[in-house]
Order: structure tokens, then sequence, then C-alpha cells
């Protein structure tokens, strides 16, 4: 309820001339429950996007071995850009878990390197192409013509681009386009991803 406080409470046992004394020591917990139940909720919310891409794996295998009896090399290929495709995004969210656990054991995740953002925005959009094809959905990209190395991970951060375009694909509508763009400010770049849903 409202009002109250999550409390952690250690109780030590002590003498003072031959008396026994009890400290009492009480620990507001509120930020470690509300991060427990962060942490709680994005677990869940990934391992539920993980059947996803299983759910692809497991249909692609399926049109594949149709293809094969059917000698038809085109739907072979696109259930292997399918499966590969799945397979990438299921290793991003087992990266994505096995950062929370390195975060919580207050190991450092990030590796920075200098990095050309336009090659990561386009390996980002190459790794996304099937969901976009699939969907018949086009990216316009607005770019200037030179953007500085930064120094970040350039793998967390092509990660962060695929999820954004990802969950732009599934918002629009069949046929749609996807905006993406990047705009440099002195020592930073701006990174946008705008879709044509509703909202």
């Amino acid at each position: 309820p409202d009002g109250e406080t999550p409390l952690e409470v250690t109780v030590k046992k002590a003498q003072t001339r031959g008396e026994d004394q009890y400290q009492w020591i009480f620990r507001d917990i509120s930020e470690s429950k509300a991060l427990h139940s962060l942490r709680k909720d994005l677990t869940a919310m990934i391992y539920h996007d993980i059947n996803n891409p299983l759910n692809n794996i497991f249909n692609s295998l399926d049109l594949i071995s149709s293809g094969l009896e059917e000698h038809e090399s085109g739907k072979i290929d696109t259930g292997l850009s399918i499966i590969r495709g799945s397979a990438d995004r299921l290793q991003r969210l087992i990266n994505s878990l096995l950062d929370i656990d390195r975060l919580e054991a207050g190991h450092p995740i990030a590796n920075r390197a200098a990095a050309d953002l336009s090659t990561l925005l386009n390996e980002a959009v190459e790794a996304v192409r099937p969901a976009l094809d699939s969907k018949r959905q086009v990216i316009q990209q607005k770019m200037p013509t030179a953007l500085p190395l930064l120094l970040v991970d350039g793998n967390m951060i092509k990660r962060v681009m695929i999820n954004l375009i990802e969950n732009a694909s599934k918002f629009s509508p069949p046929d749609g386009s996807i905006h993406i763009g990047m705009k440099a400010f002195k020592d930073q770049v701006n990174f946008w991803v705008e879709d044509e849903g509703q909202g």
C-alpha cells in the first residue's frame, strides 16, 4: 500500500557491563526491491520474446523440408534467411540476459573502441532485412555525409539499433516505410527511428 516502506531488520546482541544489549538496524530496501522487480519483468519479457524467433526457426525448417521435396530453391533461400535472422535475434536476447547478470555482479559490460556509426547502422538494417522484406517495408535513411568516430561498444550500440528498427517494423503496417537517421552534435551523435504505426 501507499505510504509503506519495505525494511530489512537486523538484530545484534552484545553485552555492556554484564548486561545484554540489543542493536536493531533498519535498512530501507525500496530501491533493491524496485530493482528486483524491474529485473524480473525484464527477464520475463526477454524469455517471452525468445519464443518468437524459435517459432520462426521451426517454421522455416518445415518450409525448407517442403522446398527440398519440391526442388524450389527460392523457397529454400527464404527459409534459410529467416532462420539466420531468427538465430541472430536469439543471440542478441541471450547477450542481454548475460549483460543483466554482469551488471548485478558489478562487472563492466562495455568494451569501448572507436566505431563508425554509419557502418553499424548498415549492419543493423541488414540484420532485420528478412523481417522488413516479409512485410514489404522499406527503410528511408537520412544520414549526413560524414560522421565522427565515437568511442562506444559497437556490438551493444548495434543491438540497440536493431531493437529499435525491429520495434518500428513490428508496429508499422505492411508496405510502410521506416525512417531512420543520424545527426552529429559536437562530441555526440543523435540517432532516431520513426515508424508509420498508430500513436
